[in-house]
């Protein structure tokens, strides 16, 4: 299995469409990622795979009181490798800690 991954596939319009409701604080529902998109929800779930092992998106989930699972790109700061314009990582400085977490003073 090779550790490079398929930038390409994140830059389709489709799938940047999905993206951005992950990027989203609140992040997206299976339900929601359905009816923004029009999609089936076995063909949300293979997109949130596919974003995961293909393009290697940080994408969480979480278990929501009201909303159920909610999807979510975990990592404050992550851009695509695409964007990076010459960082080493995937994370801008000013972002490096988790989202939500306090600086130390």
């Amino acid at each position: 299995m090779s550790s490079t991954h398929d930038y390409d596939y994140a830059k389709q319009p489709a799938v940047m469409a999905i993206v951005k409701l992950l990027a989203r604080k609140r992040g997206a529902t299976i339900t929601e990622i359905q009816e923004a998109r029009g999609y089936a929800p076995h063909s949300v779930r293979s997109v949130l795979s596919n974003l995961r092992r293909r393009a290697g998106y940080p994408i969480t989930r979480e278990r929501h009181p009201e909303r159920g699972n909610v999807y979510r790109i975990c990592v404050a700061g992550w851009m695509p490798p695409w964007e990076r314009r010459g960082q080493k990582r995937g994370f801008t400085k000013q972002h490096a800690q988790r989202p939500g977490a306090q600086a130390a003073v």
